[in-house]
């Protein structure tokens, strides 16, 4: 993980360096910051996600017991399995949002967006709904009898990472259009509303209400995300 940590902090001086040259290979300030100012809002969300990710399972140990942050650790690791391939695919469009929105084409940007997360929405949902029925004989099979009453945890987890995958594009156009720093407050405003959910859930409801602070941080960050791209906003930052 460390050498990990170190091969990107070595990449983006490299790119920053190749980035912040101009046509006549002249040293451009204002590119630098405007490079920098992206890249470390990005880094801001992503550290807030990495928050978001690791938080829900030391509520739940807080508020209920050692055994049910166990069992919402397995949950977890299955549910986001529904969207693993997010954050490829979200890095995927970028350089097509890209080349649209520099063209002028905002409106074909974002009917893009509605569709691929339409798709990916009624993909994931798909899986949810296997996982729904399914869920306790698969942790049954893989884990033990005793991993069973983390069925109805995976199966919130999974709605949430359903809806979490499907608006991987989204994320991408709001960072192009908006900047990085646009949607780490997007990222803030449901990371509170997670913090609350996270612990209220299992606090009100025991068991059932283990994974609302994520499906909440779902829900919330796509709703946002929705009114941030009203068509009237959309356009090159």
């Amino acid at each position: 993980a460390l050498f990990s940590s170190l091969l990107a902090v070595v990449a983006f001086f490299i790119v920053l360096r190749q980035e912040t040259f101009n046509a006549n290979r002249r040293f451009d300030r204002v590119a630098r910051g405007r490079f920098l100012k992206f890249a470390l809002g990005v880094s801001a969300s992503g550290t807030l996600n990495a928050a978001r990710q690791r938080g829900e399972i030391l509520a739940v140990g807080a508020v209920l017991d050692p055994s049910a942050a166990a069992l919402y650790g397995v949950a977890y690791r299955l549910a986001a399995l529904v969207s693993r391939f997010s954050e490829s695919a979200r890095l995927a469009v970028y350089p097509e949002f890209s080349r649209m929105l520099a063209a002028g084409n905002s409106e074909r940007a974002l009917k893009m967006a509605h569709l691929l997360s339409r798709w990916t929405l009624l993909i994931a949902l798909a899986v949810t709904s296997f996982i729904a029925a399914f869920g306790a004989d698969i942790l049954e099979v893989i884990f033990g009898k005793q991993y069973r009453d983390a069925a109805r945890m995976l199966t919130v987890l999974s709605a949430a990472n359903a809806i979490f995958a499907s608006i991987f594009a989204y994320v991408s156009l709001v960072q192009i259009t908006h900047g990085s720093w646009e949607f780490f407050k997007l990222n803030l405003l449901s990371f509170a509303c997670f913090t609350i959910f996270a612990v209220l859930g299992p606090q009100w409801f025991g068991f059932n209400g283990v994974g609302l602070g994520a499906l909440s941080f779902s829900a919330i960050l796509c709703g946002l995300c929705l009114y941030r791209l009203r068509p009237r906003t959309v356009g090159v930052i």
